[in-house]
């Protein structure tokens, strides 16, 4: 399903999850237990998002609980990150 928004001249849109990541939740399910997103950084490029780097939607995407970064991993840009794990996981 594609819904098209008139803002920002049509730039906005959303858009359905990658098969490979239908796939990933569909096996994944709602079972206990958390998953680690990797990539681990809060802001990504992806192929699907023509090369745009976006806010990691792993977490937004997946029924089981995600643990993902808050590293932003943007050049010249200083992390304040406050998770433990995040220092683990870099």
């Amino acid at each position: 399903m594609r819904v098209r928004l008139g803002a920002l001249d049509g730039q906005l849109r959303t858009d359905s999850i990658s098969p490979a990541w239908a796939r990933a939740d569909a096996i994944m399910g709602t079972g206990g237990g958390q998953n680690l997103a990797l990539p681990w950084e809060e802001y990504l490029l992806f192929p699907f998002t023509n090369e745009r780097t976006v806010g990691n939607p792993m977490s937004d995407l997946f029924r089981r609980p995600v643990i993902s970064g808050d590293d932003i991993n943007l050049p010249s840009v200083y992390s304040n990150s406050t998770v433990l794990r995040s220092d683990c996981l870099e």
